[in-house]
C-alpha cells in the first residue's frame, strides 16, 4: 500500500511539473510573439 501511495505521489508531482512547464512555455511564447509584433519590419 505504501509503495502504491508513493507511486501515486510521483505521478501527481510529474503532472504538476508538466503543467508548470507548459505554463512557462506558454508565457514565454506569448512574450516572444509580442516582441516580434512590436519589432518594426
Amino acid at each position: 500500500m505504501r509503495i502504491e501511495q508513493g507511486r501515486l505521489i510521483d505521478l501527481t508531482d510529474l503532472l504538476d511539473f508538466r503543467i508548470r512547464l507548459h505554463f512557462l512555455v506558454q508565457c514565454f511564447a506569448d512574450d516572444l510573439s509580442r516582441n516580434i509584433a512590436d519589432f518594426p519590419s
